[in-house]
């Protein structure tokens, strides 16, 4: 990778539950959630769930007596400048944290193949989208909010870069010891 370039990350992760297993039938995609991170250490991703905006911790999917979740991460090469502009964006979102909500109903309107975005509210992957397109960094072919986890491993420039469960990734980058 030339120097000028930086890497982005995006990780998805498959919950479990009676929702997530209805998502999965539907999109035919292994995963329901979808967060962006910007650090080569892996240790911080960026996404919304129901407490609104949220800054994950892959550790945090790790519970005793829980089976791991599903997970991949991918990254996208992303020139200096656009690096820039991803985390101002990802700033401004952890800026106005408090204002942020968790929306069910855009998700609702997503499958039904309405884009329906409401101010200061996201869904996990329309999130994602919205970053990415704002920032141009590369092409998605439908309304940020239309997008789901499976939308983003066909984006061009995505390059799957690890596969399996959160706990082989937090063995494999041994995420433990800084988290």
């Amino acid at each position: 990778m030339p120097q000028s370039t930086k890497r982005i990350f995006l990780l998805m992760v498959r919950y479990p539950g009676p929702f997530a297993d209805a998502m999965v039938h539907c999109t035919r995609y292994g995963y329901t959630h979808a967060t962006i991170g910007l650090e080569e250490d892996l240790n911080n991703f960026y996404s919304f769930m129901r407490k609104g905006f949220v800054v994950e911790k892959v550790t945090r999917y790790l519970k005793p007596g829980r089976e791991p979740f599903p997970c991949a991460l991918y990254e996208i090469p992303v020139s200096r400048k656009t690096y820039k502009r991803v985390r101002r964006l990802i700033s401004s979102y952890t800026a106005r944290k408090k204002f942020l909500k968790y929306t069910h109903f855009s998700l609702f309107w997503c499958f039904l193949g309405i884009p329906w975005a409401l101010r200061n509210r996201y869904f996990c992957t329309e999130f994602v989208a919205e970053v990415l397109k704002r920032a141009d960094v590369g092409y998605l072919p439908k309304h940020h909010a239309l997008c789901l986890p499976k939308d983003f491993h066909k984006m061009p420039q995505t390059r799957l870069i690890f596969a399996g469960n959160t706990q082989t990734m937090v063995d494999h980058y041994a995420l433990a010891e800084s988290c």
